[in-house]
């Protein structure tokens, strides 16, 4: 029985493609080992978003080449392969199998030595396709689209993962209902912008119809949507968020909010589409926002970034992530005239200080409410304003089994994470 040792690197959406993979071997009789010297197959399965996805992609590969022994394999899989191609075979010889988003789903055959085609789009899962979780039991992401049409200026996702294509939602359907069989009660909705789903698939509202559907899954108590555009926001989906099993959370990010900026930038709807977006949800009632922001775009002088951070101090935001602008081989924004690296990073980091002290005064605001917890581990669970694995977590002062839904009231705070009386 052969093993395999599996790196996910990069995005949740990435994971999943991570999973189904692990999935597939599983299916061949393939068994994980717990370190990469007790593994046959080393696998990784990388990201190439931005340079530092690449960077940690490569230096990951390498890593694990200088250890590894003659008679194991070493396999690259996913968008590194995907972005860079054929150039990797001769910068990394380390390597012995390159799987691209065109293989993926045929990498069991590959490493049985089958000649094998590709398939004629990049992976899109369906839920056939065997997943082995590599989250905690009791949540799961759902990959609803893969792909974009935004064709934003800086991005790399249209040429890496190809146009946006949305999965069927008797697919979806059925795979949230296995899901469900198997222990997990949140659904964490992700796609490029979750709000264009179903578009090339000719519905209106797609997204809307879709958690119709999911909600009627039995044993599905969470629905948490990630990945939204602005422009996307409608009245009739601001409403449906905190509705039924939809959380009152939206990861909605505005990369800036100066007009120029975002123009500069491809987004579409600029600034009016966030102040939109953001007064729309907002008008419901109680609702946590995440959002990310970009800082030293090649047009941002120091008035749109002064601009920024202004409205980052006063938005109704409860997260905020940030990350520096670079510049990535074959998209427009590349060609323009760049700003210095060290002013990149200089207002990077004064966007994290910011962030520090917004996070620190939402949790604050919510010491002595009493709020729903998703019960994770023992003693450690997430209100609905926590996403998985970026939000912070919450520390119940009780004994209580994972996969519980318990009430508490928040009693303090520690940076992102909340410490809980359990009601």
């Amino acid at each position: 029985m052969k093993r395999v040792y599996l790196v996910p690197l990069g995005c949740p959406k990435n994971l999943v493609d991570a999973e189904v993979i692990l999935g597939l071997l599983k299916k061949e009789g393939y068994t994980t080992a717990a370190a990469p010297p007790e593994a046959d197959v080393i696998l990784v399965n990388t990201c190439a978003f931005i340079q530092e996805a690449t960077q940690e992609s490569i230096e990951t590969i390498l890593s694990l080449a200088q250890e590894k022994k003659k008679d194991q394999l070493l396999v690259v899989a996913g968008c590194l392969p995907q972005r860079y191609g054929k150039k990797l075979e001769r910068v990394l010889p380390e390597v012995d199998l390159w799987a691209d988003l065109y293989y993926l789903e045929k990498l069991p055959d590959i490493l049985k030595g089958t000649e094998v085609s590709p398939n004629p789009r990049p992976f899109l899962p369906h839920h056939s396709l065997p997943r082995e979780p590599l989250t905690p039991p009791g949540w799961a992401y759902l990959k609803i689209a893969e792909g974009c049409d935004n064709r934003c200026v800086y991005c790399t996702i249209p040429s890496i993962r190809g146009p946006m294509r949305s999965r069927s939602m008797g697919d979806l359907v059925a795979e949230a209902k296995r899901l469900a069989e198997e222990g997990v009660v949140e659904l964490n909705l992700i796609a490029q912008d979750i709000t264009r789903y179903g578009e090339d698939l000719g519905h209106s509202q797609g997204l809307l119809k879709l958690l119709d559907l999911l909600e009627k899954v039995e044993g599905i108590q969470w629905i948490r949507l990630m990945y939204a555009h602005p422009a996307g926001v409608t009245r009739d989906l601001a409403d449906r968020v905190g509705q039924g099993k939809v959380l009152p959370y939206l990861e909605m990010p505005i990369q800036h909010i100066s007009e120029r900026v975002l123009e500069s930038m491809g987004r579409r709807g600029g600034k009016r589409a966030v102040m939109e977006a953001l007064e729309k949800l907002t008008a419901r009632g109680e609702i946590f926002i995440r959002t990310t922001v970009m800082v030293g775009f090649p047009t941002e002088g120091e008035n749109e970034f002064q601009e920024l951070m202004d409205f980052l101090g006063e938005a109704p935001l409860f997260r905020l992530a940030a990350f520096a602008y670079s510049p990535e081989e074959g998209t427009p924004a590349a060609e323009m005239p760049q700003l210095p690296e060290e002013t990149r990073r200089e207002r990077l980091n004064q966007v994290l200080a910011l962030q520090e002290e917004l996070h620190f005064a939402r949790n604050l605001e919510l010491v002595g409410k009493e709020v729903p917890v998703l019960v994770e581990e023992p003693g450690w669970g997430r209100f609905p304003g926590q996403a998985p694995e970026i939000d912070g977590r919450v520390k119940i002062q009780a004994e209580v089994e994972g996969k519980t839904f318990v009430k508490a009231i928040i009693k303090d705070v520690d940076g992102v994470d909340l410490y809980g009386e359990r009601v």
